[in-house]
């Protein structure tokens, strides 16, 4: 009451359409920023399973033999006259291991990181379409479940929790040991089975999953797109009445 004869009391601002209007616009433009975020992660993200996967072909294809069979001399797994004689293979193997070793430690640093920003961002997402009312919440939705399982399939928790890594990711040195030891055991077909579905099946599983998520997130932001250009159009047509 005193403040009303004082003259301070501040005016309602209206609650309706505009301020609705005003709301959605300001979180569709911050979803657009994670919707722009969103495709960068996914680009790295499929960027850093090719890597890997290129990096295992090329272990897998046998070009790398004199690399391999050098490190091993080194370490003396096997004797020395069998590493001598796949080593005269020649010395562009010797380069082409280097390189496929360096190809997997990059991918294996882009999957890290990209698998869970790329989490967080369809998380983020979700909360702007569930806060601003965009729409789209039920795909959004489903792609943030979707990248939660590539999370778990890429980041190597089991690591951190057993030692042991089972997943997408790798360590170069155990894809050569075990490449070496399923080349030399010729007709042991769970070996080799167990082997590819290592370094070839959790991979290509991860990439189905990513896309499947990538084009939910697709349907969302384009759900979103329809709703903002709907309640645009339907707020001039309101302005012109």
């Amino acid at each position: 009451m005193l403040e009303e004869q004082n003259g301070l009391v501040q005016p309602e601002l209206p609650v309706g359409e505009v301020g609705v209007v005003v709301g959605q616009e300001d979180a569709h433009q911050a979803y657009r920023v994670f919707r722009f975020a969103r495709n960068v992660f996914f680009g790295l993200l499929l960027f850093g399973l090719l890597l890997t996967q290129a990096g295992f072909w090329i272990v897998d294809s046998g070009y790398v033999d004199s690399g391999i069979a050098e490190e091993i001399m080194e370490s003396r797994y096997v004797p020395v006259s069998d590493s001598v004689a796949v080593r005269e293979v020649g010395e562009p193997g010797v380069e082409l291991y280097a390189f496929a070793g360096r190809t997997v430690r990059l991918g294996n640093y882009l999957l890290t990181f990209t698998s869970v920003l790329y989490c967080l961002t369809l998380l983020v997402g979700v909360k702007l379409s569930l806060v601003g009312r965009l729409g789209g919440l039920a795909s959004g939705a489903w792609s943030f479940f979707v990248s939660l399982v590539v999370a778990v399939l890429v980041v190597p928790w089991v690591q951190a929790a057993t030692g042991e890594m089972v997943g997408v990711l790798y360590f170069f040195k155990d894809l050569v040991e075990e490449y070496w030891r399923v080349s030399q055991e010729e007709g042991d077909l769970i070996e080799r089975v167990g082997y590819y579905w290592r370094y070839v099946g959790l991979w290509f599983v991860t990439l189905v999953l990513v896309c499947c998520a990538q084009v939910r997130a697709w349907r969302s932001g384009q759900a979103v797109a329809r709703r903002m250009a709907g309640g645009q159009g339907s707020g001039v047509r309101r302005r012109e009445a």
